[in-house]
C-alpha cells in the first residue's frame, strides 16, 4: 500500500515517529516536515513537492533526524530543505537499506536554511547511506542558502557528492562546505 501526499497536501511529524507500511511513499506537489523514522518496503518517490528535514531538539542524535529506509529519489521539480543551527545541530538526511538495494538519485533543489553564521571550513554532512550503494546518482539542480526567514543569503561555500566520506569510510553522500 502507498502513502501518497499530493499537491495541497500538508503531513507533519516530530522526531519521536516511526512511521512503518508495507509500500512506497509518494510525495507529489504537497509538503512533508518533521524528523522521525520513516520505514517502507520500497522508495521515497518524490517527483514534486517539499520536504522539510527540522533539526534535532537533541543535537547529534540519529533519532533527530529524518531515516528513509529504502531508496530515495528526488525529481527535478522537488525540494529538500535542510537547517543548520550550529556545527553541531543541524537536520541530517539519512538513507538505510530497505528490502531493496537502496538506490539515491538526486536532482530539483537543495535550500539550506541558516540559523548561524557558519565559519571557514565547517562541514556539515547533510545526506548520508552506505558506500556499498556508490555515490548518488544525479545532482542538485539548485542550490539555495537562505536564513530561517527565507531571505536569500550570499556566502561561500560548496556542495561535495561522496562515493565515501572521509571521516566515515563506510558512508557515502553529499555535504555542505563554508
Amino acid at each position: 500500500d502507498e502513502i501518497a501526499i499530493h499537491a495541497g497536501g500538508f503531513f507533519k511529524f516530530d522526531e519521536a515517529t516511526i512511521m512503518a507500511w508495507s509500500g512506497p511513499v509518494l510525495l507529489d506537489g504537497g509538503v512533508v516536515e518533521g524528523s522521525g523514522i520513516l520505514v517502507g518496503s520500497e522508495k521515497f518517490n518524490f517527483p514534486r513537492g517539499k520536504l522539510v528535514v527540522t533539526p534535532s531538539l537533541h543535537p547529534q542524535q540519529l533519532e533527530g533526524s529524518l531515516i528513509v529506509n529504502g531508496t530515495y529519489v528526488q525529481g527535478k521539480d522537488a525540494e529538500l530543505v535542510i537547517t543548520l543551527m550550529n556545527r553541531d545541530h543541524y537536520s541530517r538526511l539519512y538513507v538505510t537499506p530497505g528490502q531493496k538495494i537502496p538506490l539515491v538519485h538526486l536532482a530539483g533543489t537543495l535550500t539550506v536554511r541558516l540559523g548561524y553564521t557558519p565559519r571557514k571550513r565547517d562541514r556539515f554532512d547533510i545526506l548520508t547511506y552506505h558506500k556499498a550503494y556508490g555515490p548518488p546518482r544525479g545532482k542538485f539542480d539548485h542550490i539555495k542558502l537562505t536564513d530561517l526567514a527565507g531571505n536569500p543569503l550570499d556566502l561561500p561555500f560548496k556542495v561535495q557528492y561522496f562515493g565515501r566520506f572521509e571521516e566515515a569510510p563506510e558512508h557515502a553522500g553529499v555535504a555542505l562546505i563554508f
